[in-house]
């Protein structure tokens, strides 16, 4: 026999052959890379909160008294002869009420005088028809002094706040309105 020959060029391919069986699942591979982040989404809708609602919500007032007054009659509401300030209007100066307008916590504060050895002042600051806090200033040889009183408040939709001066007591002022009364909403309460 003689040396083989070049090798010849490759064959046609042949027909596929028959599909062969699924083998089993393999394990769960470990976890890939973290990809890229995606583009900004687009800007939202404006909110419901913004300063103007913000400024519809302050509410803060001060009154004073410019003269004395006395309560020959029972216990009286005390009404104010002079207003420092009402933002937001719920100071009722004809009734001396307060009217929550904006639920929230509020800040009240009052001082009262005196000039009188016989009717001192007996002040409470009421809320719904309930006192909450009050002041006296007793001293039959102190003819002339102040005191007052301060709290801190939650309070709801229409809720009333006023003063009140005692039964045959005096609440004593001047033009330089010694007796004051003044509140404020600190925060509104949430939605």
């Amino acid at each position: 026999m003689g040396n083989a020959g070049p090798r010849g060029p490759p064959g046609p391919d042949g027909n596929p052959g028959a599909e062969g069986t699924v083998g089993p699942q393999g394990e769960v591979g470990s976890n890939g890379l973290t990809g890229k982040s995606g583009p900004p989404g687009l800007k939202g809708t404006q909110g419901t909160y913004s300063l103007v609602n913000a400024w519809n919500q302050h509410r803060a007032f001060s009154v004073a008294l410019t003269s004395n007054i006395v309560a020959n009659d029972g216990n009286m509401i005390i009404i104010w002869d002079h207003e420092f300030s009402n933002v937001g209007g719920d100071f009722d100066m004809k009734t001396g009420i307060f009217n929550v307008t904006v639920p929230g916590t509020y800040f009240f504060s009052f001082y009262v005088s005196k000039t009188s050895r016989q009717n001192y002042p007996l002040v409470q600051l009421v809320k719904n028809g309930e006192r909450v806090i009050g002041a006296i200033d007793y001293g039959p040889n102190d003819s002339e002094d102040s005191s007052g009183n301060s709290v801190i408040l939650s309070l709801s939709m229409n809720d009333l706040i006023w003063m009140i001066l005692g039964d045959e007591r005096e609440l004593s002022s001047t033009p330089y309105k010694l007796t004051t009364f003044s509140g404020f909403l600190i925060f509104p309460m949430p939605i």
